[in-house]
């Protein structure tokens, strides 16, 4: 089918809160380049090792091949056989053999940079035209100009030829990502696939597979046969006369699908899968189509869009950057994908090539960190395309990998602070930022930086073991190994070393940090210590009914996230060993972030979504946690919030939480920001006059679900509605707060409210103070609960008995007053007395008289 016009999708993802306030994007920053000094002017070609560690490249006419490490410093130089044109050069899956394909040479030369030893792979006369490694086996595949095939174990160095598979050259082929079968296209216009003993994976009526033109550009890609399906068919690409692309299942292969595109487009140049959703294919005049790969639609073009003026010459992608990269007359241009089917360019990232140099190839690294291309002219670029989100966080302050050796560290939501930068001797996996240090390591070694403008190198340190994770303090670093915390100095001479558990046959700690003056660290039986650094003892210890994953303690240590082996999340406090669970918590968190501004308000993050939670310390009954949301007030002023998430963007990772500030980290390293939903109109504690009612209405609503209740009177003054006063009053209510309650009872006004107040002020008593309110609000059965735990448990036979429910009076009095039984079977003799239930009546009658005494009632 011919694809129609372009339908154009301009779909992004619903951000909800304030916009995304993102600094200036940056330009791709330029890790190295490779010039004629070691290719020449002609041609060059190059190859990635998998893994990204070492790119080798070589020039045409060039006897030397060059390899350079990811900072572009040579490491190696291998001299060939010959200075015949070098065409191929293929890394095997583990990085440990170099094929070198020369046409015309009777051999494939492999190099293996371990030995740094150059082989001779001989082919028997046969003249070697392609070669290519299996991605999952140990075997090479090598077409050759008279049709034949030969596959090579690297493991074994034994040797197969497949005789009579083509009649002509072998000019291309790809191996299966998952399978070991590879699929060979030849001159004499046909495709054989072959597994890795060299049988045929076609049936016989379909083997070989014949086509109409000579195939080029040959790939296995994915498809989906419906948008549901996680699954991917066994799909080869091809394209035919460099005009059309021919998908063939090799379940059906007499059955293939032939996409023809728009003659504007002008010829094929390159195409790539994108992940498991897209196919995108760059034309000769500049174009860049973007197809989805389900079936049902694969006849429409998402996106179409003609990207330079002249010509292009090659694309390529990557699904881990999110990024398309297309090269063509007039430089380099990246498309991002945002999700969805958002494909947008990156105009920052642009790229210009010397206007007199053609790019003839161009790759991502496979982590999709490095975007490489050479030039017709003998030179090799290689851009920084994508950073892994590393940051760390101390107070208020952010470290984070702004490029592969560099770590910058600023105020997080101070956008004009003047950062730091530290080089780092190595590319970092981990990151850990203190008040004065920042912390770099990767495997089982740790570089220590002072954090101030001279940042300097103060110490390097190797452990026993992977480092899981690592914490700063101002003069301590606790370092988490294999279930064993190592406490040491920061620097070189400022005091001794502490290991934990102190048993050294236990290797049960699951979380560590550091915060403050103390260590907190947690086991998988379930205990919770805090060790004080200056007492050198352990201050402080928590028993949990399950084992620990997780903590996340706040920057004081005043309180801590826990996460246990059941994923259920609970808030400690170490003040009063009071332990709430959180309800609402999501299974797929990833990390919990507490606000440096206001330690009761924290966030759980997973890989779309931020969910905020509100600790009240002081409330009905005592601690409480809450997710916020959307928030409502009912006809009776009681505060409803609904818990809701907030999105976060794509490709975006949330690393800080200042004042209800989000700071995210995005795929190249730039930060940006957004306001939780539950803060958005939170901007400052000023009152905005200018802005309508109704905003100022949600900012009311927002400032007592964060029970922020001088601004909400502040905004409420403003307002002057006697149902928002009676929700603040409620509300305060809820969290105990007497006096702001009593501020805004009297704003309603309800006078009769303030008067009953005044009374409950003096109350210290947090339990019986929470069985007033609850009476207060109707819920009886609560406000008993809460009085008969205070310290004044008479408070709830009072109120039975002010309600002149008698049965539950008689109940409490037995133990709370004996004396005031007589005074209580009376009255409930009144009661059934007045009711008519006589016999009922005269028995509490006789009750009461007996436990009078001498001291006999008048009835």
């Amino acid at each position: 089918p011919r694809a129609g016009v372009a339908r154009r999708a301009v779909l992004r993802p619903r951000l909800l809160g304030f916009p995304w306030r993102a600094r200036p994007p940056a330009a791709m920053k330029k890790l190295f380049t490779l010039g004629p000094q070691y290719h020449g002017h002609g041609n060059v070609i190059f190859a990635w090792q998998p893994g990204g560690s070492l790119v080798a490249s070589i020039g045409e006419g060039q006897r030397n091949l060059f390899l350079f490490d990811r900072r572009g410093a040579q490491v190696d130089e291998v001299p060939l056989k010959s200075v015949s044109k070098v065409t191929q050069l293929e890394w095997d899956r583990d990085g440990e053999v170099l094929a070198i394909l020369q046409p015309g040479e009777q051999n494939v030369l492999l190099w293996r940079p371990a030995e740094r030893k150059l082989e001779v792979l001989e082919m028997n006369n046969k003249d070697p035209s392609w070669i290519a490694w299996s991605k999952t086996g140990p075997h090479l595949m090598i077409g050759t100009a008279r049709g034949n095939l030969l596959i090579y174990n690297k493991r074994t160095t034994k040797k197969q030829t497949l005789m009579g598979k083509h009649t002509k050259r072998v000019m291309c082929g790809a191996w299966h990502p998952s399978e070991n079968i590879c699929a060979c296209g030849s001159e004499d216009k046909t495709i054989t696939v072959s597994n890795e003993d060299g049988d045929t994976e076609l049936k016989t009526g379909d083997d070989p597979l014949r086509l109409k033109n000579e195939p080029s550009m040959v790939q296995f890609g994915h498809i989906r046969s419906d948008p549901q399906s996680s699954g991917t068919d066994r799909l080869l690409s091809i394209v035919i006369g460099e005009v059309s692309l021919l998908l063939c299942d090799l379940r059906n292969p007499s059955k293939p699908t032939e996409l023809s595109f728009q003659q504007k487009y002008g010829t094929i140049k390159s195409y790539s899968w994108f992940g498991d959703s897209f196919l995108v294919i760059g034309f000769s005049l500049g174009y860049v189509i973007i197809i989805s790969s389900q079936m049902q639609e694969m006849s429409e073009e998402l996106s179409s869009v003609k990207y330079h003026a002249n010509s292009l010459d090659c694309v390529c992608c990557s699904k881990e950057a999110d990024k398309i990269a297309s090269a063509g007359d007039d430089g380099i241009r990246i498309i991002g994908y945002n999700g969805g089917r958002d494909f947008k360019e990156l105009k920052s990232e642009r790229v210009q090539v010397r206007p007199e140099s053609r790019v003839t190839h161009m790759s991502y690294s496979d982590s999709g960190e490095m975007l490489t291309f050479c030039t017709e002219s003998g030179w090799v670029y290689c851009y920084l395309a994508k950073l892994t989100s590393l940051s760390a966080v101390c107070n208020s302050r952010l470290a984070y990998l702004t490029s592969l050796r560099e770590v910058t560290i600023r105020e997080g939501a101070a956008e004009n602070a003047s950062p730091i930068v530290v080089s780092t001797d190595v590319e970092p996996t981990f990151l850990a930022l203190g008040p004065t240090h920042v912390a770099t390591g990767m495997n089982n070694r740790i570089w220590f930086y002072s954090a101030g403008q001279q940042s300097r190198l103060v110490n390097e340190r190797g452990y026993h073991g992977s480092v899981e994770s690592v914490s700063l303090n101002a003069t301590h670093a606790c370092v988490l190994i294999e279930g064993r915390v190592y406490l040491h100095p920061i620097e070189h001479g400022d005091g001794k070393d502490f290991q934990f558990p102190r048993k050294e046959d236990e290797r049960t700690i699951t979380c560590a940090t550091i915060v403050g003056n103390f260590l907190i660290y947690a086991q998988s039986n379930g205990r919770l210590q805090y060790f004080s650094l200056s007492d050198q003892k352990e201050v402080n210890e928590y028993n949990h009914e399950q084992g620990i994953k997780r903590c996340y303690p706040n920057q004081e240590g005043t309180r801590a996230v826990l996460i246990d082996t059941t994923g259920q999340a609970w808030l400690y406090n170490p003040v009063n060993d009071d332990c709430v669970p959180i309800r609402d918590f999501p299974n797929s968190t990833e990390r919990v972030m507490w606000d440096t501004s206001d330690s009761s308000i924290f966030v759980a993050c997973d890989h779309s979504n931020i969910y905020t939670y509100i600790y009240t310390h002081v409330a009905l009954g005592g601690s409480a946690v809450r997710c916020l949301g959307n928030i409502e007030l009912t006809g009776e002023g009681e505060l409803h919030i609904d818990p809701a998430p907030m999105s976060l963007g794509h490709g975006l990772q949330a690393v800080l939480l200042v004042d209800g500030t989000v700071v995210c980290q995005q795929a190249g390293g730039v930060l940006s920001q957004q306001r939780l939903r539950a803060h958005e109109l939170l901007a400052g504690v000023g009152i905005p006059t200018a802005d309508s009612t109704e905003r100022q209405r949600v900012s009311f609503r927002q400032a007592l679900g964060l029970n922020r209740f001088q601004l909400a009177f502040k905004l409420g003054l403003a307002l002057n509605r006697p149902e928002l006063w009676k929700a603040m009053g409620r509300r305060c209510l809820e969290c105990l707060d007497i006096v702001w309650a009593k501020k805004a009872y009297r704003q309603a006004p309800e006078p009769g409210m303030v008067l009953y107040l005044e009374r409950l002020q003096s109350v210290e008593d947090k339990l019986q103070l929470s069985g007033h309110v609850a009476a207060l609000f109707s819920n009886f059965t609560k406000a008993a609960d809460y009085f008969s735990k205070s310290c004044c448990p008479e408070a709830a036979l009072d109120m039975h008995c002010d309600f002149q429910q008698w049965e539950k009076a008689l109940a409490l009095a037995q133990t709370l007053a004996p004396h005031q039984l007589p005074h209580i079977f009376l009255k409930s003799a009144l009661q059934h007395e007045s009711k008519g239930e006589n016999q009922q009546a005269l028995t509490h009658f006789e009750q009461a008289m007996r436990d009078a005494g001498n001291a006999r009632p008048e009835h």
